[in-house]
């Protein structure tokens, strides 16, 4: 700003034309994919970014290269006019169109086809959602998708949604492959007010347990920190064990909760079934919601 008139010429990346998974044995990997019909049909520079880690992620290394180039277009490859296989789903993959989820739900979207996604960004040729017919505010979602390991043809992305509306909206998501062939599905689904904290659902595995079972919630508030409170009890009513702890919801799930069967003298407990009761705790709203059950020990 305090050197008006003053130009530097600088270089700009273009459009990522692919992202993907490979698996790597013995220091050696290789990776085969389609290059988008969108790139520009003049041979010119391209970079490559690869970054590896260890099994446990703990470990990384990377680096770039651009030591090679593309361009033109391949007269020989065999036609093609289907678009790929598109399926959209909120949350998790049970999602069924019409389900109910609260204001900040995930996109989470599956694209499948045998010449691969094209991710290149030409004109008109994104990867988008549509949110509610409102095409002038698309979601432009090409940089969230990557292929699967080992597999051009196939991948996913998520995407947060963040802050609808209470009511009923509809979801369309368009995708091209690397020939340009296009496809499209829209989805339905219903915004619930979430002000509270709500625990929709609670399922403990294994149950019947012997040595330790682990607590599985569905809620509405996710990425919130929450406290959480566990009380076991005889079916007398006699709490005979109760833990709290704090937890970060990432999502919609939580999968940290469990019980050793034991009890407050750190003795295992007899045989026999227990009730339960998970207490969930928003720290923002300081709203609170309650789910019961039963476990059988053996």
């Amino acid at each position: 700003n305090d050197q008006s008139g003053r130009t530097f010429p600088y270089t700009q990346i273009g459009n990522q034309i692919f992202q993907g998974d490979v698996s790597v044995t013995n220091g050696i990997f290789s990776s085969t994919f389609t290059i988008p019909k969108d790139i520009d049909l003049g041979l010119g520079e391209a970079r490559i970014t690869l970054v590896a880690f260890n099994e446990d992620k703990s470990v990384s290394l990377g680096g770039t290269s651009s030591d090679f180039t593309i361009g033109g277009i391949n007269t020989t490859t065999p036609l093609n006019d289907t678009g790929p296989i598109i399926q959209a789903y909120l949350n998790d993959r049970n999602f069924v169109s019409g389900d109910r989820v609260y204001a900040s739900p995930v996109l989470i979207v599956d694209l499948d086809d045998e010449n691969g996604i094209n991710t290149a960004g030409g004109i008109g040729h994104d990867i988008t959602a549509v949110l509610d017919e409102n095409n002038q505010n698309s979601f432009v979602l090409n940089a969230y998708y990557t292929a699967a390991q080992n597999d051009f043809t196939s991948g996913s992305l998520t995407f947060p949604l963040k802050d609808l509306s209470t009511g009923f909206h509809t979801l369309s998501v368009k995708a091209w492959d690397t020939h340009n062939n296009p496809n499209a599905v829209s989805i339905s689904f219903w915004v619930m007010d979430n002000n509270a904290i709500q625990i929709e659902h609670v399922f403990n595995t294994p149950n019947p347990m012997h040595d330790k079972t682990t607590f599985v919630l569905k809620h509405n508030r996710p990425q919130e920190l929450l406290k959480a409170k566990i009380y076991i009890f005889t079916n007398d009513a006699k709490r005979v064990w109760h833990h709290e702890q704090d937890v970060y919801s990432t999502a919609y799930t939580l999968d940290d909760l469990s019980w050793d069967a034991n009890s407050y003298s750190g003795q295992k407990v007899n045989k026999g079934t227990y009730l339960y009761t998970i207490e969930l705790i928003s720290t923002l709203s300081q709203s609170t919601d309650k789910f019961s059950g039963k476990i059988i020990v053996n």
